[in-house]
């Protein structure tokens, strides 16, 4: 495992990298994706959330990419041919994996990572990044897991749950390539087992959001 030496706020990065267009990244590296209608809510205390509606279609499943990829093509067709309907984009991270960082500190090993790959900003955070990166040796639990507090207090390897983009959002390091390894020494090996299992008992509209604050709109 790497040595952490210290950890430091961080701003987002100011490098003079190549940026990107976020659907056309994602469809010139064969990324998946499904155009999604999203709305940011700020809550009372100020935190923002993600509140999901339902397109044409109804409402998108988190197993979509892998269970129904005709219905992604459809909603992928819709996009192109009516793109003021979709706001966002959920980024299939089952090959491509994302690091979400959720924090405003974390350690010199993750800021390395953010330096050298591609990334986004977060839906709701200023401070969120989602990074691009692949590790053929990790060997992923579940469909995210959480990095060791070392590394940051909320950091996370996405592995198949969506990560979430606006569709006015640009990728930066759009250049850089996703190659990466350690990831199995950074991560902590907890099964989301049971959290699977209660996702799964839910109704059908909000089977899509395992992920921290997701709001379902309901018609």
């Amino acid at each position: 495992m790497p040595t952490v030496i210290h950890k430091m706020k961080r701003s987002i990065s100011q490098s003079n990298n190549e940026t990107q267009d976020v659907v056309e990244f994602c469809e010139q590296h064969g990324i998946e994706y499904i155009p999604l209608v999203v709305e940011i809510v700020t809550g009372t205390d100020g935190k923002k959330s993600k509140k999901l509606h339902p397109d044409f279609l109804g409402w998108p499943k988190l197993t979509d990419f892998k269970d129904n990829p005709d219905v992604v093509k459809t909603r992928v067709e819709r996009y192109k041919e009516h793109p003021s309907e979709y706001t966002h984009i959920a980024i299939d991270t089952r090959v491509i994996h994302q690091v979400d960082i959720d924090c405003e500190e974390y350690s010199d090993e993750v800021k390395a990572i953010l330096d050298t790959h591609p990334y986004t900003g977060s839906s709701t955070k200023e401070y969120g990044r989602h990074i691009f990166v692949r590790d053929t040796l990790f060997d992923a639990p579940n469909n995210k897991s959480q990095f060791k507090k070392d590394y940051g207090t909320s950091v996370e390897i996405l592995t198949g749950q969506w990560a979430w983009c606006p569709l006015d959002m640009k990728v930066r390091n759009a250049n850089k390539e996703f190659d990466f390894s350690g990831l199995n020494d950074m991560i902590i090996m907890t099964s989301w087992e049971n959290v699977t299992k209660h996702v799964m008992s839910m109704p059908e509209r909000d089977q899509a959001f395992k992920g921290r604050g997701v709001l379902v709109s309901v018609p």
